[in-house]
């Protein structure tokens, strides 16, 4: 039983809580001018005005209140405007906060379907690690809850068994065993998540057959040359560089520098 409640201390302790989520909705209702300006978006993406609803949208991004709703309607508007590589950055901001969900899942594999690359460098995840599965799949506050509730459930199982009737100790039970393996694996994975969450950088390129470059200069020889859409992990330079300059890796592993006008941030 000693175990089962540090376990539960060391995972509520280390839990986030729903402020942790960047983008989450505000709890408190926005005011009417903000109302109004998702419904004018609303109306302007019915009538085919997506530059509008866009305009419409960002005004409310731009006041800090953005939620997955938001992301996704942004990335709707961009994708039928055209602008697919900010469609894809949007979706892929919405699906960081709500992974399983399959419409934005749909809407983000079809943004990517449409970006022609002729190089053979289709957009996608940024790699086929464990770390990039565990970033793109996992949502840590869900795992937390789950992870208390089984060692809960453990705890229960333990103390029923503790009983004068019980012929071992409530903790050596089967059941309660396993109820708390189940959740320290499962914490296990939430503290990943969120460690990596922490970690992890992510831009999408925006415009197409933007260079590659071996250094921070636009004279400097180009590797390749990447194509609108593409998902890059943006890592720390490994010497200093002007700040309209961003080091970035590559699914396929190699790494350049890009200009970062050409990026747009998604986490």
């Amino acid at each position: 039983m000693l175990c089962l409640s540090l376990l539960l201390m060391i995972l509520t302790a280390c839990a986030p809580g729903s402020s942790s989520l960047p983008g989450s909705p505000s709890t408190s209702a926005p005011p009417d001018s903000l109302q109004e300006a998702v419904q004018e978006g609303n109306e302007a993406y019915q009538a085919g005005r997506y530059p509008d609803a866009i305009a419409a949208y960002r005004t409310v991004l731009q006041t800090g209140r953005a939620s997955v709703a938001l992301y996704y309607n942004l990335g709707n508007a961009y994708y039928r405007a055209g602008e697919l590589g900010r469609a894809i950055q949007f979706y892929e901001k919405a699906r960081r906060l709500r992974p399983g969900d399959a419409r934005i899942q749909h809407n983000l594999q079809q943004a990517r379907d449409e970006v022609n690359d002729g190089a053979g460098r289709r957009p996608g995840p940024a790699g086929r690690s464990l770390a990039a599965f565990v970033r793109a799949h996992i949502a840590p506050l869900p795992v937390y809850v789950t992870a208390l509730l089984l060692l809960a459930a453990a705890g229960a199982v333990a103390v029923v068994r503790d009983a004068p009737a019980a012929d071992a100790p409530g903790w050596r039970h089967p059941l309660a065993l396993t109820l708390a393996g189940a959740g320290l694996m499962a914490g296990v994975a939430a503290m990943a998540g969120s460690y990596l969450d922490a970690q992890a950088s992510h831009a999408v390129v925006l415009t197409d057959r933007v260079p590659l470059r071996t250094s921070p200069s636009g004279t400097a020889p180009a590797d390749t040359s990447l194509s609108e859409g593409i998902l890059v992990q943006v890592l720390p330079p490994p010497s200093p560089a002007p700040d309209r300059w961003t080091y970035v890796h590559l699914p396929d592993g190699s790494s350049g520098w890009i200009p970062s006008p050409a990026l747009g941030p998604v986490e």
